[in-house]
């Protein structure tokens, strides 16, 4: 009870928003083992009073899986990915899908992969992901087509010919696991 108190009023009278931030983790941490429900009181007030902090986002994403709240670890999620910018953003879509395909939401996963491919089909890290989903929803024809779309976009570079024939051949080499899965030899 005395670190909970001690905690508290740390984060009253921190100056430093870093302080604040870790203090909160501190106690929400200390909430987690009996009282979930106070310990994602705690998580909702910081990411309200800290909306545009990554680690922030990231973290309070991390523990409400924890904690079990698996539609508090999407919601913040969703509004990372509304308000982000840039690589954040991507990094937070990203995230979003690897959360759904985790809690078994295969559909709404592929719609968010599918849509960072399409912004980018050079990203090889979407691709492979994107790969991984089509094999849990045993999609064949969807990999050959996202995969044709990565080696247009490869090949559409200004680059060495060796070295994308190299980029080709990894890619799919890559893809052998998955076409043996989907038994599509």
């Amino acid at each position: 009870g005395g670190e909970r108190v001690c905690l508290k009023r740390l984060i009253q009278v921190a100056r430093s928003p870093r302080h604040v931030i870790s203090y909160s983790f501190q106690l929400a941490a200390d909430y987690e083992k009996n009282e979930r429900v106070a310990a994602a009181s705690i998580l909702r007030a910081l990411t309200k009073q800290f909306p545009f902090n990554y680690g922030v986002i990231q973290e309070a994403s991390n523990f409400y899986r924890r904690l079990g709240y698996a539609d508090e670890s999407l919601g913040v999620l969703r509004y990372a990915v509304a308000r982000g910018r840039g690589r954040y953003r991507r990094d937070f879509e990203r995230r979003l899908a690897a959360r759904l395909l985790e809690l078994n939401r295969v559909d709404e996963s592929r719609r968010v992969l599918e849509s960072l491919q399409r912004e980018d089909p050079l990203d090889l890290g979407v691709f492979n992901e994107l790969a991984h989903v089509y094999v849990r929803a045993a999609d064949s024809a969807a990999l050959k087509t996202a995969f044709g779309k990565t080696v247009e976009a490869l090949k559409g570079l200004d680059a060495d010919p060796r070295e994308m024939r190299e980029q080709v051949a990894e890619l799919r080499r890559s893809l052998i696991s998955a076409f043996t899965e989907l038994r599509d030899y």
